[in-house]
């Protein structure tokens, strides 16, 4: 039998194999990204391109509470308004 160093067979599955892990990380991505408030887009991007790697950091990172303002930057944000109103510089 003669064998070559580049099977044709070989590399079919494997780059069918990799189209999938790709397509599912994609989806994975997807749903995780948008079950923690992240940018969903951006994350289908991320999978396709990182794959695993991409899946691994998503889930790695914090999600994101839109509805939580940390109480120093509403103080802030309350002085600088009042200050506004009274005709005052921020400084």
């Amino acid at each position: 039998m003669n064998f070559s160093a580049f099977d044709p067979m070989v590399f079919e599955i494997l780059l069918s194999v990799g189209i999938v892990i790709s397509i599912v990380c994609t989806l994975v991505c997807t749903v995780v990204a948008f079950r923690k408030g992240r940018n969903v887009v951006g994350w289908v991007f991320g999978g396709i391109f990182l794959s695993l790697i991409g899946v691994i950091i998503l889930v790695c990172l914090p999600s994101i509470d839109k509805g939580y303002i940390d109480k120093d930057q509403a103080n802030r944000t309350r002085l600088c308004i009042k200050a506004l109103e009274d005709g005052d510089t921020i400084k």
